[in-house]
């Protein structure tokens, strides 16, 4: 009798049914990591989405409330600038196409905003020269794959229309 025979049978896998047993577990590990892959893509572009829109939204709600609130526009070589009565701080804003920049009092604010025309507007006429008043203005923001326009106009008081005039 040799120490490494014997007659018993033990209770084991054969080697088909391993390997089936590991192609199956790798197809259901590639389709679970598959199914991950895309659920964490699409939940990042939603959440860049929204960033997004975040954005654009508080860049409207900036500029038009600072738009109608200014005592007088006057456009700069970069964009345009906002005068407000006295207590308050001058604020400029300057157009680039990838950004908005916000200046006022020292600090400086960026709105992350993809701007693809501004029409500034004074009293009707659309050539408005650098240190002019505006009336109007125009912003066409990128959003997405199409584009949203942004239409401010300003209601002047008398005495700016008389200074308008001038």
């Amino acid at each position: 009798m040799s120490l490494f025979s014997s007659d018993k049978k033990y209770p084991a896998f054969t080697l088909t049914e391993l390997l089936v047993g590991m192609i199956v577990s790798g197809i259901v590990i590639s389709t679970v990591w598959t199914a991950f892959h895309v659920v964490s893509e699409l939940a990042q572009s939603s959440l860049s989405s929204e960033t997004q829109v975040e954005e654009i939204s508080f860049f409207k709600r900036s500029i038009s409330t600072e738009f109608q609130n200014a005592q007088s526009v006057t456009k700069t070589e970069e964009g345009f600038s906002l005068l407000y009565p006295e207590p308050m701080p001058e604020v400029n804003y300057k157009f680039s196409a990838e950004s908005v920049i916000r200046e006022s009092n020292g600090r400086t604010d960026t709105f992350h905003v993809q701007t693809s025309g501004i029409v500034l507007e004074n009293t009707g006429d659309l050539d408005v020269q650098d240190g002019a008043r505006i009336n109007g203005l125009k912003i066409s923001v990128l959003v997405g794959e199409g584009k949203q326009d942004l239409i401010l106009r300003r209601t002047l008081s008398s005495q700016e229309e008389m200074k308008s005039d001038d």
